[in-house]
């Protein structure tokens, strides 16, 4: 035990490296592999009150808002994105509900997914076909659609992000 003090209230993003303890998470003071990264902020809460919070992690940034108000806007270079894992506590009070939690991907962009369904195929190469000599199918940014972009699209033909 590192220390047993009080929770302050609101909300704090903490990293953990590696091994830790539940007094690092617990408390005002940070313990054995356990770091803030920012926060309190938020305030208390209320019983019997929902809130919708919003996790936004990019390579880097964190944003956090609370029923649409920002809590946080973090830059935090050692946050690589897509590592790691996502946990919610709610030491200092009973009766915590988390309903409806639903992790949504950022889709990966991919310019000669024309109809932005994930993956390039047929679709794609009928809007590119479709928007041949004009610049909407353009993918080389020389504001006209021609067989340099065919070849991009038939480059990347398949699912994005592959």
């Amino acid at each position: 035990m590192i220390n047993d003090d009080t929770a302050e209230a609101g909300l704090k993003i903490k990293r953990i490296n590696g091994s830790y303890t539940w007094d690092g998470l617990w408390g005002g003071t940070d313990g054995i592999g356990v770091s803030t990264i920012v926060g309190p902020a938020g305030g208390g809460w209320t019983a019997g009150t929902v809130y919708h919070f919003v996790l936004d992690l990019s390579p880097g940034h964190i944003v956090v808002t609370r029923d649409g108000a920002p809590l946080f806007d973090v830059l935090d270079p050692e946050y690589a994105g897509a590592q790691g894992s996502i946990a919610l506590y709610g030491f200092s009070q009973d009766n915590i509900i988390l309903a409806n939690v639903c992790i949504t991907p950022t889709p990966t962009f991919c310019p000669a997914d024309f109809n932005h369904d994930g993956v390039i195929n047929a679709s794609d190469l009928a809007i590119l076909l479709g928007a041949w000599g004009t610049a909407s199918g353009d993918l080389t940014d020389d504001r006209t659609t021609n067989a340099q972009d065919l070849a991009i699209l038939l480059g990347a033909w398949g699912a994005c992000g592959r």
